[in-house]
């Protein structure tokens, strides 16, 4: 055991830490379904979730406090899908089944697909299976079973695809 981890508290503030990088995945995919659905402004969207929906914690639908997102996080998730957005919709298409195109696919599906990829192409220090357990939770908690797989399916694709070394 590490030096870290024999320390009291120690798993308390990975779970914390944990948690808020999950926060600030989930506020990635809603300022990017943001973005896309309203076709606002990136940076006046950012500047707008920076300042009004991060500041206090995310709640669930249960009404539980998910804690404080990451903002270091957010920032580069967001900047990774904004900034290699042809590279992650190039991936996505190439991925998608024949019969799917990126516009056909729910607008909240697209933005997890964004995110993820974006992740996968422009946060390289970050495991691929990290990200894609992320994502496959956040497509969970909006969609049901065949939607889960189908993003977990794309996003795993995409990972073998721009990640190889990793598989």
């Amino acid at each position: 055991m590490s030096a870290e981890g024999s320390k009291p508290g120690s798993n308390a503030r990975l779970e914390a830490r944990n948690r808020a990088r999950s926060v600030a995945r989930l506020a990635a995919v809603q300022a990017l379904f943001q973005i896309d659905v309203t076709g606002a402004d990136p940076k006046t969207v950012l500047i707008e979730f920076r300042a009004h929906r991060l500041k206090e914690d995310e709640t669930g639908r249960d009404g539980e406090s998910f804690g404080p997102a990451d903002l270091e996080l957010f920032d580069a998730v967001t900047a990774a899908a904004l900034d290699h957005m042809i590279d992650v919709n190039e991936a996505l298409a190439e991925t998608l089944p024949k019969e799917w195109s990126l516009p056909r696919i729910d607008s909240n599906l697209r933005a997890i697909l964004r995110a993820g990829a974006g992740e996968l192409i422009g946060l390289t220090q970050i495991p691929a299976r990290v990200i894609l357990k992320e994502y496959t939770d956040i497509a969970d908690a909006f969609f049901g079973k065949s939607e889960t797989d189908f993003a977990a399916g794309v996003l795993n694709a995409v990972a073998r695809k721009v990640r190889s070394g990793e598989f």
